[in-house]
């Protein structure tokens, strides 16, 4: 994601968010800390 513009990086998290809805999705593996503030799903740190 370092190749990703700072101001692009929200709308990414957003997709992501949007997809993992879409699909029933309640579990992520990231180190990306702006996950951690959604409630809805498990962050999983590899």
């Amino acid at each position: 994601m370092k190749d990703i513009p700072d101001g692009s990086r929200i709308f990414v998290d957003a997709i992501n968010l949007a997809i993992m809805d879409e699909n029933n999705i309640e579990n992520i593996a990231t180190n990306d800390p702006d996950f951690d503030r959604v409630k809805e799903i498990k962050v999983w740190k590899p």
